[in-house]
């Protein structure tokens, strides 16, 4: 009768377990000194959404494509070929494990690389720094440089796309090797136009004097949104499956009070609009709409995030050479390829295996 009992007890805990937990058995997690690596679908890494958000908020350096708001929408967006691996790196901090580092991969080479573990990226995601915790940014940092030498094949190392060659990824980068030439590599340099803190650029100037300028927040955002998607579908062949991200992207994003749309109109039509993403001290002018006014409305986006308290510094990440006279400065961005670094510094306490 126990033995009976205890069976039935088992099979209700068993299905009243969550189903991230009932699935297959996963693949133990890569260890490096007290951090654990491990690689999660992207499905299962949104059940730890809430945690991924608080990562996000705590980055060294932000990045808001890399954030759940904007990788979540991807489950139905794209094909689960395409889908991304996201990498989570946790320690125990004070009892808990907690999540300090996360890098999407290419899933192409989620577990059997042939060449350098690359860093996901995506026509809509202009930026490609992983996400680490201000705490232990430099210990992540080595955690996921330490798994992908131990998991790529042959040319041992890890790519990432659009890094702030001046930012702290890149010093942690820097630091990790030695600053060796043989091991980091920066290829494909560019400028991305920003416009920081106390830089005095011309004020934007409408063609019309009778252009009026509104910015959109809240609740307001999503009606803003399909105007601005009208305006670029008007413009330009319509682009289903970004307008689907960038709804889900923006609703997340206006929930938080982190998305603002800026709008121009003259005679009561809608002639510009931009779309402004904030992370920390970190604001980017995404999208862009409108033809020869794409170039007022995003300086005059750029103009109001920057005014936002905590804002540092904005960045053109849409595709408009003709705004780009109204940002002053220049972010300076390179691909980086980390080779196989020094043993000493990057050895993993277990092997890891699938």
């Amino acid at each position: 009768m126990k033995d009976r009992d205890a069976r039935t007890e088992r099979r209700r805990a068993e299905w009243t377990a969550p189903r991230e937990r009932r699935g297959a058995a996963r693949a133990p997690a890569f260890r490096h000194g007290a951090l654990h690596v491990e690689a999660l679908g992207l499905r299962a890494a949104s059940v730890h959404r809430h945690e991924w958000a608080a990562l996000a908020g705590r980055a060294i350096e932000p990045n808001p494509f890399f954030e759940p708001a904007f990788m979540a929408p991807l489950l139905h967006g794209l094909s689960p070929a395409r889908h991304p691996v996201i990498l989570v790196v946790r320690r125990r901090v004070a009892g808990v494990m907690r999540m300090v580092g996360l890098l999407p991969i290419q899933r192409a080479q989620a577990r059997f690389a042939v060449g350098p573990l690359r860093a996901w990226s995506h026509a809509a995601a202009p930026m490609g720094v992983p996400l680490l915790d201000h705490d232990h940014a430099q210990e992540a940092m080595g955690a996921l440089l330490a798994y992908a030498c131990a998991t790529s094949k042959f040319a041992r190392g890890l790519a990432l796309g659009a890094v702030d060659r001046e930012g702290p990824v890149a010093g942690l980068l820097s630091r990790l090797t030695g600053g060796s030439r043989g091991r980091l590599h920066s290829v494909n340099p560019r400028l991305r136009p920003a416009f920081r803190a106390g830089s005095q650029t011309p004020p934007p100037q409408n063609r019309h004097d009778d252009t009026d300028f509104a910015l959109a927040e809240g609740e307001q955002v999503l009606d803003a949104l399909e105007r601005h998607l009208a305006l670029g579908s008007a413009q330009q062949r319509a682009d289903p499956a970004f307008a689907a991200l960038a709804r889900a992207y923006a609703f997340a994003l206006a929930r938080e009070g982190r998305c603002v749309i800026a709008e121009t109109s003259r005679g009561g039509a809608l002639v510009g609009s931009g779309v402004g993403v904030l992370a920390g001290d970190l604001a980017v002018v995404w999208a862009l709409a409108g033809g020869d006014d794409k170039a007022a409305v995003g300086a005059r986006l750029a103009a109001a995030l920057l005014g936002r308290p905590g804002v540092s510094r904005v960045e053109l990440c849409a595709s408009q050479t003709l705004a780009e006279r109204h940002f002053p400065d220049r972010v300076r961005l390179a691909d980086f390829l980390v080779a196989a670094v020094a043993e000493t510094s990057l050895r993993p306490i277990a092997p890891w295996a699938r």
